[in-house]
């Protein structure tokens, strides 16, 4: 873990210390990624973009649900960037693909150099991705220790 970063985004409140852990929330957040899940799914067929979004959309919950297992929310003031850096700071290689799933998605909404639509096998990536992260909350919801399986590199179909 790095301390630096969670002691850097805690002073600039970017990051929040709740009075105690909270499992039960995090299986709610789960509960709705699993809804933005099945719903990406459905929604590929006809359009890749939005499909993407809602992939985002479950990462984020899941990324918060882990927050919350260890009594941690992200602020409003430090949104998803804060999200995304606590995340990779505490669980490392569990949860680093949140930040490219986070920064394609805020390439596709706010660039002004938009590069054109997600390709499917970013999508894929994103899904896969999302889904060994919905596998890490559950693990850390239960009470079980994290095991340090890294994801192996940056695959080829990014375009980050």
């Amino acid at each position: 873990m790095d301390s630096d970063v969670i002691d850097h985004l805690m002073q600039r409140n970017e990051l929040r210390q709740l009075e105690s852990r909270r499992p039960s929330e995090a299986s709610e957040r789960i509960r709705a990624a699993n809804i933005h899940l099945e719903s990406a799914e459905i929604l590929r067929k006809n359009d890749l973009n939005d499909s993407f979004k809602l992939i985002y959309d479950a990462a984020r919950k899941i990324a918060e649900g882990a927050l919350l297992t260890i009594g941690l929310r992200a602020s409003s003031t430090g949104g998803d960037d804060a999200l995304a850096r606590a995340i990779t700071a505490i669980f490392e290689e569990d949860f680093r693909d949140f930040d490219w799933i986070r920064r394609r998605r805020n390439e596709m909404r706010y660039s002004s150099l938009r590069r054109g639509g997600v390709r499917e096998p970013e999508l894929d990536d994103a899904m896969r991705s999302t889904l060994t992260m919905r596998s890490r909350l559950q693990t850390l919801i239960n009470g079980e220790p994290v095991i340090d399986q890294s994801i192996s590199g940056r695959r080829d179909n990014r375009q980050l």
